[in-house]
């Protein structure tokens, strides 16, 4: 999965939040297929972390941009949005 937001400072605090629970997210460029505003930052996550990822946004006062899900289709990756963030 992975979750997107406007920069990399917000992206750097999403980590360090989940760093301090003992969880493990990767920080990354947000993929052209899901960057249509300009230079944003995404993380990495698991669909487990989901619910510790919205924990961190509303207690650090971050809003999520987007979370999509990321497959494999004919050896091309597919974003699909998830639900309500």
């Amino acid at each position: 999965m992975i979750a997107i937001f406007s920069s990399l400072t917000t992206v750097n605090r999403i980590k360090r939040y989940f760093q301090s629970h003992g969880e493990v997210v990767t920080i990354l460029q947000t993929p052209k297929e899901l960057s249509k505003g300009g230079c944003t930052y995404s993380i990495r996550l698991q669909e487990r972390q989901l619910r510790l990822l919205r924990q961190a946004a509303e207690e650090l006062g971050v809003k999520i941009k987007g979370i999509y899900r990321e497959t494999q289709q004919g050896g091309k990756r597919v974003y699909e949005r998830e639900g309500v963030l």
